[in-house]
């Protein structure tokens, strides 16, 4: 897996208390979507993005902005039962 350390401290993070976030973090999608019952297929790609959200696509969108591209974005969840 990447360090994306450097990343986040470029980006003004407070590393340590994100490095307590991600510490969690795994028990929490545990308890939230992957002991659900009757997921769907599809959703192991949204459990792929999830399981690496801090890093990969964040260090996309930054390389886009470095070459002049607009960064823009909004983020929502909404979960039923």
């Amino acid at each position: 897996m990447t360090d994306y350390r450097k990343m986040w401290q470029d980006l003004g993070m407070d590393v340590e208390t994100h490095d307590q976030l991600c510490a969690v973090l795994p028990g929490a999608v545990n308890e939230v979507f992957l002991k659900r019952d009757n997921r769907p297929e599809a959703f192991n790609y949204y459990l792929m993005v999830l399981a690496d959200i801090h890093g990969i696509r964040p260090a996309e969108l930054i390389e886009h902005q470095k070459k002049g591209g607009k960064v823009f974005g909004t983020f929502s969840m909404f979960l039923t039962k």
